[in-house]
């Protein structure tokens, strides 16, 4: 199976838990722009913004920043 790309993780979780770019990038605290440049690979976020939008998903930076897999506890976590 192919491994997502970090862009790609973000927009699911996005979806799957219902929020719009802009309701994401609020609870994150960046702009509308910047946290679609994260969803098309355009910028990558630094270090305080991957935590918060970890904490915003329920999921690990490892997971959606480097690919890491999900423990069996994780993958039922949002």
């Amino acid at each position: 199976m192919e491994q997502l790309k970090p862009c790609e993780i973000l927009r699911r979780l996005r979806r799957e838990n219902g929020l719009t770019q802009h309701e994401a990038a609020v609870a994150i605290g960046v702009s509308d722009g910047a946290y679609a440049m994260y969803e098309t690979a355009n910028r990558v976020p630094r270090d305080d913004v991957k935590a918060r939008i970890s904490k915003l998903f329920g999921k690990p930076v490892g997971y959606i920043f480097f690919g890491e897999e999900l423990t069996p506890g994780e993958q039922n976590e949002t």
